[in-house]
C-alpha cells in the first residue's frame, strides 16, 4: 500500500509540474533572473524546459499509459485477449485445476450437513406433518430438487467448464463471421484514443492542475474500460464458480430459492459477456460505416470512439437485460409445466388414500 502511495504521488507531481501555475512561476523567476543578468539565459530556460516537458509527455504519460492501449486494441492482440480470458479450470490433461477445485470442494463439504438437515426434515414433513395431497407433492418436489442439486454440485467445474467452452464457441464464431467489421470497430476505438492523446499532449500543458488531472484521469479511465470489464469478469467467474455449489443447494429449497437463483445468475451473466462483447464489437464497426461516412471529422470520431467505449463498458448492464428477458420466457414455461404435473401428483395422492 506504501508503494502504490508513493506511486500515485509521483504522477500527480509530475502533472503538477506540467500545469500552468508551475510554468508560470518559473517563467516568474525566468524573467527576474534575465534582468538581472541577461534575456539570453531565459530564452535557453525555456527551450530547456520545453524539452524536458516534451520528453515527460512522450515517455511517460504516452509510453506508459496510451501507448499499450493502442497496442491491445489492435485486432489480434485485442481478439486474443478476449478468448484467452477464460479462468482455467480444467487443465490440459483433463484434470481439474486444483487451486480451484480445492476451493470448490471445501464449500461442497461445508454444504454436507445441510444437505442432511434437509432431507431428515423433509422426511419428517411427508411421516408426520403434511395432511394433504398438494402438500405431500409439494414436499416430493423439493425432495426431488434436492437429489438433483447433489448431482450438479458434484459435477460444479465441468458445468461452470461447460459454459464457458459454450461462451468460447459464441465467441470465435462471432470473430470468426464479423472479423472485418471487428477489424473496423477496433480502429474507430485506436482513432479515439488517438484523439485524446492528442489533446493531453498539445492542450493539457495550457490548463491549471485540476483540469488537467480530469482530462488526463477521463482519458486514462475510458480507454481502458474494456479491458476493466474483461478482468472483471475474469475474477467474477472464479468468485461465482466456488460459490456455485451454495447456489445450486439455497435453489433446490422453496424459501432460499430466489438467493440461489441469483448466485446461479450471476455465474450465467458473467460467463457470456465474452461473446456479448464480441457482438458489440461487430454492431459498432457496421454502424460506424455509415455514420462515419456523413460527417468525417476528429470530433464526430472521437464522439463515436467515447459512444463505443462506454458501449463496451455497459456489456455487464445488457447482459443483466437479456437474461431478464429469457428468465421471463422461462418462468412462462415452467409455470405451464409445473401446474399440471402438480394437479397429476395430488391426483394420483388422492388415489392412493382412496385405496
Amino acid at each position: 500500500m506504501v508503494i502504490k502511495g508513493k506511486k500515485v504521488i509521483v504522477v500527480l507531481m509530475m502533472l503538477l509540474i506540467l500545469s500552468t501555475e508551475v510554468f508560470c512561476q518559473i517563467d516568474l523567476i525566468g524573467s527576474v533572473r534575465g534582468s538581472t543578468k541577461s534575456g539570453m539565459s531565459a530564452g535557453l530556460g525555456g527551450v530547456i524546459g520545453e524539452i524536458i516537458r516534451d520528453f515527460i509527455y512522450t515517455f511517460f504519460i504516452g509510453a506508459a499509459f496510451f501507448d499499450p492501449i493502442r497496442d491491445a486494441l489492435q485486432p489480434d492482440a485485442f481478439f486474443n485477449i478476449l478468448k484467452q480470458s477464460n479462468p482455467e479450470l480444467i487443465l490440459a490433461d483433463g484434470n481439474e485445476n486444483p487451486i480451484i477445485g480445492n476451493k470448490v470442494n471445501f464449500f461442497i463439504n461445508l454444504l454436507t450437513p445441510f444437505y442432511l438437515l434437509a432431507f431428515l426434515l423433509l422426511a419428517l414433513y411427508l411421516m408426520f406433518v403434511s395432511g394433504s395431497p398438494e402438500g405431500r407433492a409439494r414436499a416430493k418436489g423439493s425432495l426431488l430438487r434436492l437429489l438433483l442439486s447433489v448431482a450438479f454440485i458434484v459435477f460444479t467445474i465441468p458445468i461452470v467448464q461447460a459454459f464457458l467452452d459454450i461462451s468460447l464457441y459464441l465467441t470465435n464464431f462471432i470473430i470468426n463471421t464479423n472479423s472485418g467489421n471487428m477489424e473496423l470497430a477496433l480502429e474507430v476505438l485506436r482513432t479515439c484514443v488517438d484523439h485524446i492523446w492528442n489533446v493531453v499532449k498539445h492542450k493539457m500543458p495550457f490548463l491549471a492542475f485540476w483540469p488537467m488531472l480530469f482530462i488526463f484521469m477521463f482519458g486514462i479511465i475510458i480507454s481502458s474500460v474494456p479491458f476493466i470489464v474483461i478482468g472483471m469478469r475474469y475474477f467474477m467467474i472464479l468468485i461465482f464458480t466456488m460459490l456455485f455449489p451454495i447456489g445450486i443447494f439455497l435453489y433446490s429449497l422453496h424459501f432460499t430459492q430466489k438467493i440461489g437463483k441469483n448466485i446461479i445468475r450471476q455465474t450465467i451473466l458473467w460467463t457470456f459477456i465474452q461473446p456479448l462483447m464480441a457482438a458489440i464489437l461487430a454492431v459498432i464497426g457496421i454502424a460506424s460505416i455509415p455514420l462515419l461516412s456523413l460527417v468525417k471529422d476528429s470530433t464526430m470520431e472521437t464522439g463515436f470512439g467515447l459512444a463505443g467505449f462506454l458501449a463496451l463498458g455497459a456489456a455487464p448492464l445488457v447482459m443483466v437485460g437479456i437474461l431478464n428477458w429469457l428468465e421471463t420466457l422461462l418462468v412462462l414455461v415452467e409455470a405451464a409445466m409445473e401446474v399440471p404435473s402438480m394437479h397429476l401428483a395430488a391426483e394420483i395422492e388422492e388415489m392412493k388414500i382412496e385405496e
